[in-house]
């Protein structure tokens, strides 16, 4: 499958920046009078009130690291990535790149804006950076999009995504509070209720929650209006629906799921198991489930 341009547009600019961040920027400004890039780039109030505005889309693109690139540093911006790539990639498939980049960019600016009136009133840190508010956005929409995912954190056992996406966000959270990273915790928090009210909004796709369905559904119809209705899915239906089947190789409409399957089968005898996206992994389990289903 071809790879996403946006999502690689993205990749490139955030480990490009990211590392230019760590080693240039430890040479240059000080021998030749270049500007600190993570400055420049960071959200800082001071250049936000001097009409810097750009820096609330830009400190989306840099994991800072001022004290320089190390193990850590390395493991952080490996891992951000590849959550990005994954489940940017599977949205994309649901919906589209348009939506994605509104989606991604929208909850990342709402991040910005929450640390930025944190630093203001509370005079620390003096500057935010990191795309990784946006990419816990990800994890909550990969949850609504798919209400029954299993998903597994590092060495743990398979647990339902709607389990464990709130779980480690809070977790998140509960740590930003107790070292007193207000900045980090507000910034957190906006992009976690921007995806949630995103989902709702503009994707009109209600949680997993069945205590949040009453309210869910409320907003849904709420929001029923033509302004919101221009950013609906435009590539595929939701994955509970079985309304379209989509070729892998060309993307288009096929007749029959078998159609499907006998593809995906043919791209594990040409290339493997794991050359499977995440979109096709949860298609062929739901096959054989219901196939499970058919013959009981």
């Amino acid at each position: 499958m071809k790879s996403i341009k946006s999502i690689k547009i993205l990749v490139v600019l955030i480990c490009t920046l990211s590392i230019l961040s760590g080693t240039l920027n430890k040479i240059f400004p000080s021998l030749l009078a270049f500007p600190d890039l993570t400055r420049l780039l960071s959200l800082t109030p001071h250049a936000i009130e001097n009409w810097s505005l750009w820096q609330f889309f830009t400190h989306l693109l840099i994991y800072p690291a001022p004290s320089g690139i190390h193990i850590l540093y390395l493991i952080n911006l490996f891992f951000g990535i590849m959550i990005l790539q994954r489940f940017g990639a599977t949205i994309v498939h649901q919906k589209s790149e348009k939506s994605f980049l509104l989606y991604f960019f929208t909850c990342g600016i709402a991040s910005g804006v929450a640390a930025y009136f944190t630093m203001k009133y509370s005079g620390h840190p003096s500057f935010y950076a990191t795309p990784t508010s946006a990419i816990y956005s990800l994890l909550i929409a990969t949850v609504f999009l798919f209400p029954r995912l299993d998903m597994m954190f590092l060495f743990t056992p398979s647990i339902k995504g709607k389990h464990l996406v709130p779980g480690l966000i809070g977790v998140i959270l509960l740590i930003n509070l107790s070292s007193a990273d207000y900045t980090h915790f507000f910034a957190t928090l906006a992009a976690s209720m921007t995806a949630y009210l995103f989902n709702l909004f503009v994707w009109k796709t209600p949680s997993p929650y069945s205590f949040m369905q009453g309210f869910d559904n409320a907003i849904i119809k709420i929001s029923s209006g033509k302004i919101f209705s221009l950013f609906q899915s435009t590539k595929l239906d939701h994955y509970t629906n079985n309304t379209k089947i989509f070729d892998i190789n060309t993307g288009e409409t096929v007749l029959s799921e078998e159609k499907f399957i006998n593809a995906c089968l043919e791209k594990i005898a040409r290339e493997g198991k794991n050359s499977l996206t995440l979109y096709e992994r949860i298609r062929l389990h739901r096959y054989s489930k219901k196939k499970q289903k058919s013959k009981s």
